[in-house]
């Protein structure tokens, strides 16, 4: 309607502005870093959930749910510490070095200083999250309805799409391409998603039906997260 075009852009700048820096720092992060802790540092955007939450929202939470969230905590540290340094702890940990030692060399090292990137790049949607739940609770005592998740997913959408054209100079640099040689490399994925071979002889198998079918799915999993978003809350969202 056109109430809820009119309410303030700035909130939804902030959002697309957060998404399109987390996508850019977990570009950096998880590049350096075994596919198998990545879950495990995803589980750290509950925790700046839990503390946007109380920060913006004033929300206020139990014992048992903090103390959940040390849990969460120390299982990163422990999954990204190196096994030399779990082999000096005392007790059960310190008891099986002689294994950690044995595993040592099948164990793909972790730099702690991309584990970091990881997890402060979780911040940055955490923080957008708050805020998609204070702009539908400010929204509702203004228009006296809920307000649209459509809307809030274009505009967003939108912020988004310009923090990554502005970021783009950025993310160029790490994969080693640079500006002059964006034209090429446009033309080169174009080429992959019609599901032609390009120069570079890439493997463009399932094109252009896996990208498509990406993007439908990751647009009804947007829709979806808003929808529960709206009705219980960010917090209860990513639990």
């Amino acid at each position: 309607t056109a109430e809820m075009l009119a309410i303030d852009k700035r909130p939804l700048m902030l959002i697309g502005a957060c998404e399109a820096v987390a996508q850019l720092l977990f570009m950096i992060g998880a590049s350096h870093l075994p596919g198998a802790l990545l879950p495990v540092i995803n589980q750290t955007y509950l925790v700046w959930n839990l503390l946007f939450a109380a920060l913006v929202l004033k929300t206020k939470f139990r014992r048992s749910q903090l103390l959940g969230a040390l849990i969460v905590m120390a299982g990163i540290m422990t999954a990204a510490a190196p096994p030399a340094l779990l082999q000096l702890l005392p007790g059960g940990l310190g008891a099986g070095s002689a294994a950690a030692a044995a595993a040592a060399p099948l164990t793909p090292q972790v730099d702690p200083r991309y584990v970091a990137i990881c997890v402060v790049c979780f911040a940055f949607p955490a923080l957008a999250s708050t805020v998609k739940e204070r702009l539908f609770r400010s929204a509702r005592e203004q228009l006296g309805r809920p307000l649209d998740i459509f809307m809030v997913n274009s505009f967003g959408s939108l912020f988004q799409s310009l923090f990554v054209l502005l970021l783009l100079p950025t993310t160029l640099s790490l994969h080693g391409i640079s500006v002059s040689g964006l034209p090429a490399y446009l033309q080169r994925g174009a080429t992959c998603l019609q599901g032609l071979s390009p120069a570079c002889a890439s493997d463009c198998t399932g094109a252009p039906l896996l990208p498509v079918a990406y993007v439908l799915m990751n647009l009804a999993f947007n829709i979806g997260m808003l929808q529960l978003l709206r009705s219980v809350g960010t917090v209860t969202t990513t639990i």
